[in-house]
């Protein structure tokens, strides 16, 4: 489909917006004529012609929105490959699910196993296995089976023991997975605070675990130029009665435990991050920490592409200003749940169903603490950098 368009220009420059002067007599005064300024403007065709047709294709928003997205997963998905090779290389590793584990697991593995030993010669542990890389890699490959089995550790091992695959033994296995950390072991019960609740308190020593967790998923997977990336919070459920940073969720089937902002690629489903709230810490604020770091040293016109995809959750106004602080392109909020919207649009003024709410529940599931209600005339916001 195509439209014609037509192109027009001045056939005398020096008309334009100047006006001719009068005749003799027309005028007030004798032998002059009066100048009235202004009086090609009045009507726009005046002074021009048409000199060139021009065809404007016009393109249905169906076949835009699968041309756009399209385009944008194939080169996605080129560019995302071609960094994971390049990266494969530089480790010495082989295209295979083994090698493309250990190039993703390897530095925070690497990570946990310094501040396992750390914590072993703080605390002077005696008895203390020896701890290696290879026991690390054993350890992670019994977790692995054991969550995908629903076997237990000690069942697990057995298992392992009778394929032959060189599992260390059982008494290591333990000591790691009741005394591995996600943080250095010098930080435990100094949080600069006397009190109990804050000596309980391990979210705010997360940053370097969360950070190494997902650096080399960021560097490869991190397209800014492509990527269609999802936020959404996430509750990781706890039982733990000595827990003192639980949030309560009647929506969530834990009900309580940790909450954090995840974001992931929507193609590939690779989480690109994770932080964890900590106290007294808004959601507009843990959100706009987590993009400095996976937006980290991208340049603003490198923005230009990236496309954010959230639930109502993150419909507050201040967090959409937060998020367009760094130059993504669109940001798209579902005004329902599951509701089935094209991102690729540039306004919309959706309005929520309030009975839809579960009672007790506030609107905001997962922004209710930021102190900003959904803007319904604002749940879709866009920004295109010059």
């Amino acid at each position: 489909m195509s439209a014609t368009a037509s192109v027009m220009e001045p056939t005398n420059r020096s008309e334009i917006g100047s006006g001719r002067r009068r005749g003799r007599g027309r005028g007030r005064g004798r032998g002059q004529g009066v100048s009235r300024a202004g009086t090609a403007q009045n009507r726009p065709s005046q002074g021009w012609s048409i000199n060139v047709p021009v065809e404007v294709p016009i393109v249905l928003q169906d076949e835009y929105s699968d041309n756009t997205i399209g385009e944008r997963s194939r080169l996605f998905c080129m560019k995302a490959m071609e960094r994971l090779g390049d990266q494969l290389r530089m480790k010495g590793l082989q295209s295979t699910r083994v090698g493309i584990t250990i190039l993703l697991v390897n530095d925070v593995l690497t990570q946990c196993l310094h501040w396992l030993q750390d914590y072993v010669r703080l605390h002077d542990v005696g008895n203390a296995p020896e701890l290696s890389m290879s026991a690390m890699y054993q350890y992670l490959a019994m977790m692995f089976y054991s969550h995908c089995t629903g076997f237990s550790l000690n069942h697990t091992w057995t298992i392992m023991e009778k394929l032959n695959q060189h599992t260390p033994s059982l008494d290591v296995i333990r000591f790691i997975s009741q005394n591995i950390l996600a943080f250095s072991p010098s930080n435990r019960g100094n949080m600069g605070a006397n009190s109990w609740s804050s000596q309980r308190d391990m979210t705010p020593n997360l940053t370097a675990f969360e950070k190494v967790s997902f650096s080399v998923s960021n560097s490869i997977f991190v397209v800014p130029n492509h990527t269609t990336a999802t936020l959404d919070d996430d509750l990781y459920g706890t039982r733990a009665s000595d827990n003192q940073v639980k949030t309560i969720s009647n929506r969530k089937s834990d009900k309580e435990g940790h909450c954090a902002d995840v974001i992931a690629d929507a193609l590939f489903r690779i989480t690109l991050g994770i932080r964890f709230r900590r106290r007294g810490e808004f959601q507009v604020r843990n959100v706009d920490r987590q993009l400095n770091y996976i937006l980290d040293a991208c340049g603003e016109q490198s923005l230009n592409g990236f496309v954010m995809t959230a639930d109502r959750g993150y419909g507050s106004m201040s967090l959409l200003k937060a998020m367009l602080s760094h130059g993504i392109r669109c940001i798209f909020i579902m005004p329902e749940h599951l509701k089935k919207c094209h991102p690729f649009v540039g306004k919309s003024f959706l309005n929520l169903d309030r009975d839809e709410e579960i009672e007790g529940e506030p609107s905001s599931s997962t922004g209710s603490d930021s102190g900003d209600d959904v803007d319904q005339e604002s749940l879709l916001t866009v920004m295109i950098s010059p």
